[in-house]
């Protein structure tokens, strides 16, 4: 017996009799920017479970982070060698360059563009919590949306990398600062506007001075007030 995929269920669930996505009105949906160490996946699994018993909307809650990128390959009949250049924190502006004059892969810009049309319909779909990437940029101007960025202190993402990835606290740093600017230069390139502008998000929150619950509860009752304000 075949085993869905997280995004193969959730999309599955969402085109049931009756259940059929309606673009044009969007429906729930939270957005997640991150420096790198805040433990952004952890979070988002435990905003799924608590919007869940919360019942603040009718249906499940999805995360897509590094998943994202394999259902990008798969929408768009893509060969799974090519996630490597799927940039976002990893990929130089000069290796792009070389392997576009190259041929090596379909160029950036395309690569890009289908991410967005995957990240635009898991949001349009709704009850989806789609890490990075720009998402809250794509999603913008959806009303029901809600868009979050987390920070912490750099010590502490650093140990926190240190401990999850079971490395040295000099390649820790290192492995902080080669995400972070790729994931600003990725969001400067794209979208034109810095990644870590307060602006761009309803809520920003240190998790440096809460626990993960409180973390969680302040981004479900910011999505309470967005619903209950459209």
């Amino acid at each position: 017996m075949n085993t869905l995929t997280g995004y193969e269920a959730f999309i599955r669930c969402a085109m049931q009799p009756g259940k059929r996505p309606e673009i044009a009105r969007h429906r729930p949906a939270i957005t997640i920017s991150r420096q790198t160490g805040c433990g952004a996946r952890e979070i988002a699994s435990a905003l799924a479970v608590y919007l869940a018993k919360q019942r603040l909307t009718t249906g499940a809650w999805t995360v897509f982070d590094n998943n994202l990128i394999a259902q990008v390959l798969e929408d768009h009949n893509l060969p799974k060698h090519i996630q490597s250049f799927m940039p976002e924190d990893q990929v130089s502006e000069i290796s792009l360059l070389i392997e576009d004059l190259f041929n090596l892969h379909p160029p950036a810009s395309d690569l890009i563009k289908k991410t967005n049309e995957t990240i635009v319909q898991l949001i349009s779909i709704g009850h989806s919590i789609v890490i990075g990437r720009g998402a809250n940029l794509l999603a913008a101007k959806m009303p029901e949306v809600l868009h979050v960025r987390l920070v912490a202190p750099l010590e502490q993402r650093i140990t926190e990398i240190e401990r999850s990835n079971n490395i040295s606290r000099r390649k820790a740093k290192a492995l902080i600062s080669a995400e972070e600017s790729g994931r600003a230069r990725y969001v400067k390139k794209h979208f034109g506007v810095d990644v870590a502008n307060p602006l761009l998000y309803h809520l920003t929150i240190n998790t440096g001075l809460y626990s993960r619950a409180t973390v969680v509860e302040l981004m479900g009752k910011a999505l309470q007030d967005i619903l209950q304000s459209h």
